[in-house]
């Protein structure tokens, strides 16, 4: 479940100062963006573009083409709008509201939509699915990513391990935690919402160790992870402790580490039944 609206409007300055000293989200983006056959007139549709790291790049990529960036939080879209203008852009167009209401936001159709370090906060995918196939021109593309956890099994299961070691000292069945922890089938979701899958492939962005402490300090991250919010507020805490604890990915000596992201584009089509 994506955080509330409140807590990324709290966090929009911290958020964005991080981003302008580091350009993390922007490195994230520009891979992203890599493959994609943007056009200097193309339409473009952002969601949740944050504070404008990967708006800029589309901005630049269709310089005489338009692009919307829709996003919750009112406290980002103005530092967005600041940063845009203050980049140069001219050709940007900033909307307020659910991304799964695009029909009553947006007016298209748009040639891509794009979602940047954010697909995963939707609560109900199939709903903002739904809602971009209808902003998408017929073989329009839509393109997103997430981070990857895990560089090699290895690390996966030492996290693993982890967990399950602070939830059966709470008495909790880690078999039930992990039952409700299982991440979407975005392929399956994106056929059966009308689309086709031309490609999903990773690629790295290197993270030095001072960048994860300042992301860390945003306030909408430093907080209770979100991602174990069906467990008791001291069982997440401990968890995140013991993890810091161990430190289950070591930053190696240059103190930089290569993250790993996955990207995906699909092409709008028809939906089965």
């Amino acid at each position: 479940m994506s955080a509330p609206t409140t807590a990324w409007d709290r966090s929009a300055r911290a958020y964005d100062r991080f981003e302008g000293r580091w350009h993390y989200y922007g490195r994230v983006a520009e891979k992203l963006l890599r493959p994609l056959k943007l056009e200097p007139d193309s339409r473009v549709l952002e969601l949740a573009g944050g504070t404008g790291a990967c708006t800029v790049l589309l901005s630049r990529r269709c310089p005489v083409g338009m692009v919307v960036c829709v996003d919750g939080s009112s406290e980002m879209l103005q530092i967005a709008k600041k940063n845009l203008e203050g980049a140069g852009s001219r050709n940007v167009v900033f909307v307020r509201g659910d991304v799964a209401h695009l029909s009553m936001l947006v007016e298209g159709p748009f040639d891509f939509v794009v979602c940047n370090s954010a697909f995963w906060q939707f609560a109900d995918l199939r709903s903002v699915l739904e809602s971009v196939r209808g902003a998408l021109k017929p073989g329009g593309t839509l393109a997103f990513n997430m981070p990857q956890w895990f560089r090699t099994k290895r690390e996966r299961l030492a996290y693993r391990k982890t967990v399950e070691g602070v939830l059966l000292r709470h008495k909790i069945d880690p078999s039930k935690f992990w039952a409700g922890r299982r991440p979407p089938a975005y392929a399956a979701l994106l056929k059966r919402s009308g689309f086709v899958v031309t490609r999903n492939t990773h690629y790295w962005v290197e993270l030095r160790e001072k960048e994860r402490e300042d992301w860390k300090r945003i306030p909408v991250f430093a907080g209770r992870p979100r991602n174990y919010s069906e467990v008791p507020a001291k069982v997440s805490v401990e968890i995140r402790r013991e993890l810091e604890k161990r430190r289950r990915m070591p930053w190696p000596k240059g103190s930089a580490q290569r993250r790993r992201w996955r990207r995906i584009v699909a092409m709008s089509g028809t939906a089965r039944q």
